[in-house]
Order: structure tokens, then sequence, then C-alpha cells
């Protein structure tokens, strides 16, 4: 039976250092420690229906894309913050939507690029120690500026994660 939304991806990943499987263990993972070349699980299909079961019930068709492509798109957001990192559920049917409370494995990736992923780290551990550093300042709670003064000197601990705006405001010479 033919299925909508399947194609032959021969070839389209050729040059990207990914290999697919098909309802394997894992998410994914790198060939070797050292490797920017993964092994990547796609597990069973999130969707497989004909042509005329889609048309009598499209609903289901709906459900199941958007539940998906929700999923995606905060993975889309993890990427766009610096994280590379890909939520996926560890168990799903075919054609049945993502449920709010689906259990979700997160799968960080690494290799030797990972000093790209610490640079994107910079502008966002700087706002934080940004923000500490005034909401220390301008706190009535001592028990929370106290939290927040702890977690400013351990973003000091890490300069190298940190532009030199944000250095001085975990070190608290910036006001």
């Amino acid at each position: 039976m033919d299925t909508i939304l399947s194609h032959s991806i021969d070839g389209v990943l050729d040059g990207l250092g990914m290999t697919l499987t098909f309802d394997g263990a894992v998410a994914a993972d790198p060939v070797s420690a050292d490797s920017i070349d993964y092994l990547v699980n796609l597990g069973k299909p999130i969707f497989s229906q004909t042509a005329a079961q889609i048309e009598e019930n499209a609903d289901t068709t709906y459900q199941v894309l958007r539940s998906w492509i929700a999923l995606d798109a905060g993975n889309i957001a993890l990427r766009n913050i610096g994280r590379v990192a890909v939520r996926t559920p560890v168990t799903w049917e075919t054609n049945t939507p993502l449920r709010s409370e689906q259990a979700l494995q997160t799968t960080y990736w690494y290799g030797p690029d990972f000093r790209l992923v610490e640079r994107d780290l910079a502008p966002i551990l700087t706002a934080l120690a940004h923000n500490y550093h005034h909401a220390i300042s301008k706190s009535a709670d001592p028990r929370l500026a106290d939290k927040l003064a702890k977690l400013s000197a351990l973003l000091a601990t890490m300069p190298e994660f940190l532009d030199s705006h944000g250095r001085d405001c975990a070190e608290g010479k910036w006001s």
C-alpha cells in the first residue's frame, strides 16, 4: 500500500555524516567519541495513511502532524538559544498524536565542534550574570539575594563562557 508522506531519502544525507536506522535502541549516537558522524534512529513512522484514509478522517492527520510540529518547533527553539540537543518521545504510536504528558528524552550532540556550543553560550550566560547582578541589589528577599549571589559566583568560575561584561557582572564589578 502506498502511503502519503513517505519518500526515498537516498542521496539526501550524502556528506552530512548521518546513517539512518529504524527502531534502534537510542535516538542518536556518534559513530566514535571524536566524530561528528552520527547513527540516527528514526524509529517507527509517526504517520502512515493512504490518501483515502486521510480524506476519510483528516482530523487524525491534523492532530498527529500538529503534535509533532509543536515538538520540533521546541527543538528548533533549543538550537536557536545555543543548545545542541533534540527532545524526542521515548515511545510513540504511528497515527497517534503526542500527548502533553508524554515522556521525552533529550539527546545532546557532541563531537569535535563543541567549541561552537561554548561560543553560543556566552550571550546567554552573560545575560544571566547581568540579570543576577541587578536582581541581587534590588531584592528585598535575603534568601533570593543569597541564591543569586551563589549563582553569580558559579558563573564567575567560568570566565571562558562569558564576555567581558558578563565577567564583570558575575564578579560584582559592574553597576
